[in-house]
């Protein structure tokens, strides 16, 4: 199948390649080590993606899904100044400090096989055009028609022969067959160097029977010295002796030489057979894939150069991601505490490996507990300021196994101020960041200790707000969108004042209904419009606001009871006062409360809008205009919010949730 690895890097440049489906990670992070050499551009340390996933060295294309004529990005772990310049293994002089690694030494020694067989092929063709020339001094052999037989195999080895460069690979439709090419050649040669060899032995032996002249040349001229009557014809027939003789002796000078070339063949023919064996990216897939004892890898990483310690760690998250055993047994040799250490060095690549196994190893539960004794929270939470944003992903990763399995996990994210680092990450984070953050966030929110922690306090809701605003920016949020929600409905439930200062929020809830088609979304951000409609300060905002009637107008297309009976209450709370009144009926209130009347069945909705149109048609100012006041009161457990009139907001006594999920929908507001 046919692969596309892009590069940043190379933005001009794709490479083409052709894999198998059975084709490990490794082999074609080997072939295209080759390609980079090519260019000059030898450094390995870089990866492959596919898909927003990271691709490890020991699966295969197949394990992964990946399919012909799919794009992979390959990308570099160094700067890409760095990577732009890094010619190491074209240099011919190097600093101390640039050492090749394990991967590189491989590299050389595949590219050195490569160039071994182009020139043997060569080689291998030269040696069958200059035997070419013996096919025509065969003809002067007393074996004549041997040369005929030679023409065959000299014919046959030329025209199929394959041919091969370094950097072009093998080339035309003869590569295909040079298996059965080079094993048929081996056959023909060893053949023929039998025939040459015996046809050798016999002209020899026809020399050494007697001496000059030969019997065969005795025989075959007695009839020549019978006939002569002449000293001319006696002369003629002694000189055609002697030519007998003579070609006797080349017969066996060309089939010695013959012999030689014809074993030299053979030769050449079985070592190319045993080169072809070998493919390009063998030694470094071998390599990459081979499993090295634990005990030495955390000793490389411990102790070992920069390049061993890329190497160790890399090999160590390959370790975590492949089976649990690893894992388990990386604890058990105390590489956590190793892993943790090499965390906070100054290399990105190293950083980058550490905090990936980190994240692999906290998938186990009792694993997690271990890590967050030894002070491994505090690590993580300091990788968030990083700028790499691989490193980025792997600590929030690793935090959120930490947080979503155990809730008394929760508080050490508190205890080690890491609080402060995660609700910084807020403000920076992107993509499947933010959703992975929203869901820390939820909970952190959803426990009772640590939501009592946050809600004492303002950066949690305006690092919430601000995720929150980035995730409305973007399309394809939702997910996180409803999460973000959910934690700052806890946080409002817990402190109802919490929301009240953050003054976009009010006017992002209501661009909600225009810029999400989610109904669980609409629930939730109604629900947190109630808490501002039901405080003087909020309702002012909302009833400024230019487009609340139209965002109402949005919300109510969804025909969802608890979603209208929100909106019936949003409604009736600000067309309390009176002095704003004339404004909503301007507004359109008035048309929108009617339809949202007849519409509904519910009799809950449908009291709220008879309310509030009394509202909207009564001439007399409401107790807030006359002495108008606010206040709170706030039950000391977990609570939900309800009220008693339009001028107070009591936080009702009720368990805690039961359930991520229903947090939201738990929470009622009547």
């Amino acid at each position: 199948m046919l692969l596309y690895i892009k590069n940043k890097a190379f933005p001009e440049q794709t490479f083409v390649e052709i894999f198998t489906p059975t084709d490990s990670v490794a082999r074609v992070r080997a072939i295209i080590l080759h390609r980079l050499y090519e260019i000059g551009h030898s450094h390995h340390q870089f990866r492959l993606k596919y898909k927003d996933k990271y691709l490890r060295d020991g699966y295969t294309l197949e394990e992964y899904r990946i399919l012909n004529n799919a794009v992979i990005n390959m990308i570099p772990l160094d700067d890409l100044k760095q990577w732009n310049i890094n010619m190491m293994l074209h240099q011919p002089e190097k600093d101390n400090s640039e050492v090749e690694d394990c991967v590189q030494q491989k590299l050389k020694i595949e590219v050195d096989y490569l160039n071994r067989r182009e020139l043997y092929m060569s080689l291998y063709k030269v040696m069958l055009m200059m035997q070419s020339f013996f096919v025509l001094l065969g003809l002067f052999t007393n074996y004549w028609y041997f040369s005929f037989v030679y023409l065959f195999v000299l014919y046959v080895s030329l025209h199929f022969c394959p041919s091969f460069s370094r950097t072009g690979g093998w080339i035309g439709k003869s590569s295909y067959r040079r298996f059965e090419y080079i094993r048929a050649m081996a056959g023909l040669f060893l053949l023929g160097m039998i025939a040459s060899l015996t046809v050798f032995g016999l002209s020899i032996s026809k020399l050494n029977s007697s001496s000059y002249p030969t019997v065969a040349c005795l025989d075959s001229t007695a009839s020549c010295f019978l006939d002569a009557q002449t000293d001319v014809q006696i002369a003629n027939c002694a000189t055609k002796q002697q030519r007998c003789y003579q070609t006797s002796v080349f017969t066996s000078i060309y089939f010695g030489f013959v012999s030689f070339l014809m074993g030299l063949s053979c030769a050449i023919t079985l070592y190319l057979f045993r080169n072809f064996q070998f493919t390009a990216g063998d030694y470094i897939e071998k390599y990459l894939t081979k499993s090295r004892d634990l005990k030495t890898l955390l000793e490389m990483v411990k102790n070992g150069s920069l390049f061993e310690k890329r190497s160790a760690t890399f090999e160590i998250a390959t370790m975590a991601a492949s089976a649990d055993d690893n894992k388990l047994e990386i604890v058990h040799e105390n590489g956590l505490q190793v892993l943790i250490s090499v965390a906070l060095s100054e290399d990105a690549t190293t950083q980058e490996y550490a905090t990936e196994a980190i994240a692999e190893c906290l998938t186990i539960p009792a694993i997690q507990d271990h890590f967050v004794t030894i002070g491994g929270v505090k690590s993580l939470t300091a990788l968030l300021h990083v700028k790499n944003r691989r490193t980025f992903h792997q600590a929030i990763t690793a935090l959120y196994y930490i947080t979503t399995d155990s809730d008394h996990n929760k508080m050490y994210i508190v205890d080690y101020e890491g609080l402060d680092d995660l609700l910084y990450a807020c403000k920076y984070c992107d993509g499947e960041d933010r959703e992975m953050l929203a869901s820390i966030l939820l909970e952190l929110t959803y426990f009772e200790k640590t939501r009592s922690v946050l809600a004492s306090m303002n950066t949690p809701i305006e690092s919430a707000c601000q995720l929150l605003y980035k995730c409305l920016e973007e399309s394809g949020y939702n997910s996180t969108i409803a999460h973000i929600l959910q934690a700052i409905e806890l946080l409002a439930i817990e402190s109802p004042t919490v929301i009240l200062g953050q003054e976009n929020l009010p006017y992002q809830l209501l661009e909600i209904s225009s810029t999400v088609q989610d109904s669980r979304i609409w629930l939730l951000a109604t629900k947190l419009l109630v808490c501002f409609a039901r405080n003087t300060e909020g309702r002012e905002k909302l009833i400024m606001s230019a487009n609340l009637v139209d965002s109402l107008y949005n919300y109510v297309q969804n025909n969802d009871v608890l979603l209208l009976r929100t909106l019936a209450t949003i409604c009736l709370q600000v067309t309390t006062p009176f002095k704003h009144r004339e404004k909503l009926m301007n507004d359109g209130m008035h048309d929108f409360v009617s339809l949202l009347q007849t519409t509904c069945n519910d009799r809950e909705v449908w009291n709220s809008a008879e309310r509030a149109i009394e509202n909207l048609q009564s001439g007399k100012p409401s107790a807030e205009d006359e002495t108008p006041k606010k206040f709170l009161v706030h039950s000391a457990s977990s609570s939900s919010i309800s009220s008693v009139d339009s001028n107070t907001i009591i936080i009702s006594r009720r368990p805690a949730p039961t359930s991520r999920d229903g947090a939201a929908s738990s929470s009622g507001y009547r």
